[in-house]
């Protein structure tokens, strides 16, 4: 029997779909991180940055979705 995992590798979804999904999960995340902020769990700037990659994320789907261009982001030499 398949895992979930391997199952969902087999499934094909459309720009607009993972767009979608990744804005769902960002609100998921949003309420997870409040509760993990406060419980001590994970750090504000942990939970910040996690969540700015993640609006970069849907940000370029979006983008890619509209048809635009999309450049790779340069990398800071200091990263």
């Amino acid at each position: 029997m398949k895992s979930a995992v391997e199952a969902a590798k087999s499934v094909k979804v459309t720009m607009e779909e993972a767009w979608s999904e990744v804005e769902r999960e960002i609100g998921v995340r949003v309420r997870v991180y409040d509760r993990w902020v406060a419980e001590q769990k994970l750090s504000w700037a942990d939970a910040r940055d996690r969540l700015a990659r993640m609006g970069e994320a849907a940000s370029i789907l979006k983008r890619l979705c509209d048809g635009e261009q999309v450049e790779p982001a340069v990398q800071d030499a200091d990263a």
